[in-house]
């Protein structure tokens, strides 16, 4: 299915397009983990050519699913959701971040994902929701904006969870905005540089190496307060 619609997408009629979106819409939560994998990459290559606005329902389909109990279901909507949210950062160029309906669908989007890093969660919810997070310090929405004390709390709280692959998005999540949205963490920095280096001492090499990306976006130009604040912290 993925590869008829990114080959042949131009010959198909409007009519099949929403006969498509109805039948994936149904087989999303199917039992099968294939075909629900399946479906989430068919249902994002449509959604790269039709375009979000194009498709207000499944963003309603899959803001109702994260609220469901099933965690195999869940996992598939943030999955899906990730997906989406990852193709808008890489073709930032051409996508409205204005747009009304996807403000709306990130206003509602965010509280849930900042809700679902919970650390009683399963693994692979809370990593694929810090996951998603990450990807919209970028274009920093309201939603986010607004509640970013509470994004850098799970960021925090991030770095001492059990699992690797948690401390790993953790990182990744400094590394944003150290990238793009340093000020933000400014009033906490020396707080947040004792938790990085922490975590490049992390047991772990994939921590480790997302904790040495930071120190290479941390260090980068000529920044001498960020120069001066490492040092006095390493050797007081």
């Amino acid at each position: 299915m993925k590869g008829v619609l990114e080959r042949h997408f131009d010959k198909i009629q409007n009519e099949r397009i929403d006969y498509i979106k109805l039948k994936l819409m149904e087989a999303f939560n199917d039992p099968s983990s294939l075909i629900r994998s399946t479906v989430i990459n068919a249902m994002t290559a449509l959604l790269a050519k039709i375009g979000f606005q194009s498709w207000p329902e499944l963003m309603k389909f899959l803001l109702l699913n994260l609220d469901a109990d099933h965690h195999e279901f869940l996992e598939s909507s943030l999955e899906c959701t990730y997906k989406i949210l990852e193709d808008i950062k890489v073709n930032a160029e051409n996508f409205n971040y204005q747009d009304d309906k996807y403000q709306s669908f990130v206003s509602e989007l965010i509280p849930k994902l900042l809700f679902l890093c919970d650390p009683k969660l399963p693994t692979t919810i809370k990593t694929i929701a810090l996951s998603s997070l990450n990807l919209f310090v970028f274009s920093m929405p309201p939603a986010l904006s607004n509640n970013f004390g509470i994004y850098y709390d799970v960021l925090m709280l991030s770095t001492t969870d059990n699992v690797a692959e948690v401390r790993q998005k953790a990182c990744e999540g400094f590394l944003e905005i150290v990238e793009t949205k340093r000020y933000l963490i400014m009033s906490n920095l020396i707080k947040v540089i004792e938790k990085l280096i922490q975590l490049t001492m992390d047991n772990e090499p994939i921590v480790k190496r997302s904790a040495i990306r930071f120190w290479n976006e941390y260090l980068n130009g000529d920044d001498e307060t960020c120069l001066e604040l490492l040092r006095s912290y390493l050797d007081p």
